[in-house]
């Protein structure tokens, strides 16, 4: 049976090296959409494992040009007039969307940084609502921008309605740094939460591009005095159970730390990459988080401490309150109506 519904085009990379932060989202906004659109994803080679999850929510198109020229002719050949074209990435100018716009009916860019000139039909980013300000956009341009257009898996949307309960003990935590994990960061949060005395639990879950799987299984073998349990590319309900018995959460201040925000746990976040800066300002500047600031160069010892100042039932339990009122879970509704707009316009 020969669909009617329009189609969607997700164009985003992703691999053990960038991570899978721009894949995740668009499986997010996929869930979102797929009742009205057929959506496609559009990535350059991508691996067995990464195709393996984006064929659970859409068709996936195999780039094989590198050249962003050459894959403009290639990308090219699957679009029509009444396609709609997601790009969510950094590696795409404005000559590359304006030969794409031209071939379609509407481009929808998801940015997280808020810089440069945008010409797309529309622009998404969920991070602070008063960034809308300061967009330098054309004339037919849509703005989207804060916790009112969250772009989540729809099981934390859903858990994001639901009212929150406080925590009575700290004793367990929660590790998740991404798909990807580069540079194992994974591990030098779960040493510092070794040296915690408070701590009984951890749980870890990693991605399907983490490369340190013998690094990490070495190190909880030698590490038994602590029930350390390792998951491994969870779907969204069993992510929502982990998060649900921890205290304690430690995450980059991507979509994996607004999840936490939508289940309610006591937060512990910072950068790994520039692109989580906004969404990391407006957690600590609403005070949903404790900030670790960039994982990437805080030591062991500086995680500790931040640890121990998260052994506090009353520090945790304000954190989950003002949680509480971050996103009231209807974001996907917002989305997909602008979307149906879209869809619907005169070509």
């Amino acid at each position: 049976m020969i669909s009617t519904k329009n189609r969607v085009f997700f164009r985003a990379d992703g691999d053990s090296t960038i991570g899978l932060g721009h894949l995740m989202r668009c499986v997010a906004l996929s869930q979102i959409l797929e009742n009205e659109f057929d959506c496609f994803f559009v990535i350059f080679c991508p691996s067995e494992e990464i195709s393996l999850i984006l064929l659970q929510y859409g068709e996936v198109v195999s780039l094989l040009e590198s050249n962003k020229s050459e894959e403009l002719i290639e990308f090219g050949k699957f679009l029509n007039k009444s396609d709609i074209v997601v790009f969510d990435g950094y590696l795409f100018n404005e000559e590359y969307i304006t030969t794409i716009q031209n071939e379609v009916k509407a481009i929808v860019q998801i940015d997280d940084f808020a810089k440069g000139y945008f010409h797309s039909d529309l622009v998404l980013n969920h991070a602070n609502k008063y960034l809308i300000d300061k967009y330098d956009v054309s004339p037919n341009t849509k703005v989207l921008c804060g916790p009112d257009y969250l772009i989540l898996r729809e099981e934390f949307l859903q858990k994001a309605a639901t009212e929150h309960k406080e925590k009575l003990k700290v004793d367990t935590a929660f590790i998740c740094m991404g798909g990807a994990d580069p540079t194992n960061i994974t591990l030098k949060v779960l040493e510092s939460f070794i040296q915690t005395d408070f701590i009984k639990n951890i749980i870890v879950v990693t991605g399907a591009a983490y490369v340190w799987d013998d690094k990490l299984k070495t190190f909880i073998a030698q590490n038994s005095q602590v029930n350390i349990t390792n998951y491994s590319n969870i779907n969204a309900l069993d992510m929502i159970e982990l998060i649900s018995k921890a205290e304690i959460c430690v995450c980059p201040s991507s979509s994996i730390a607004l999840e936490v925000c939508c289940v309610k746990s006591g937060l512990l976040t910072g950068i790994t990459v520039d692109n989580q800066k906004l969404i990391h300002e407006q957690l600590v500047e609403g005070n949903y988080a404790e900030t670790i600031d960039d994982f990437n160069t805080v030591s062991v010892n500086g995680i500790v401490s931040k640890l121990k100042k998260m052994n506090d039932l009353t520090f945790i339990n304000n954190l989950i309150k003002n949680q509480s009122i971050f996103a009231d879970g209807k974001s996907g509704e917002r989305i997909l109506d602008e979307f149906k707009k879209l869809g619907n316009a005169k070509i």
